[in-house]
């Protein structure tokens, strides 16, 4: 993973962080919070170096299994952010 060799590569590396954007199809697949906990633990990277985008979008869908999702991957110590960024 590349957060891993960044932050293993650079001096003050543990502090570098990565975005990845994430399709609100993922979301649905029911499997986000564990894939994501199990890849922080495989590369052995920390949760609040990890930041999760999702297009606004994703808000408008059903609000209490994003909001259930989202609170899950709060409680790993992942980041989340908004990402509208040229959806018009």
């Amino acid at each position: 993973m590349a957060l891993v060799v960044l932050q293993r590569g650079i001096t003050q590396g543990d502090g570098v962080r990565m975005s990845v954007n994430i399709s609100s199809r993922y979301l649905d697949h029911g499997s986000i919070v564990a894939d994501v906990h199990a890849a922080l633990e495989r590369h052995g990277i920390r949760a609040g170096n990890l930041i999760l985008e999702v297009t606004g979008s994703v808000l408008l869908e059903d609000s209490g299994r994003v909001e259930q999702t989202f609170k899950a991957l709060k409680l790993l110590g992942v980041k989340l952010a908004l990402d509208d960024f040229g959806t018009g």
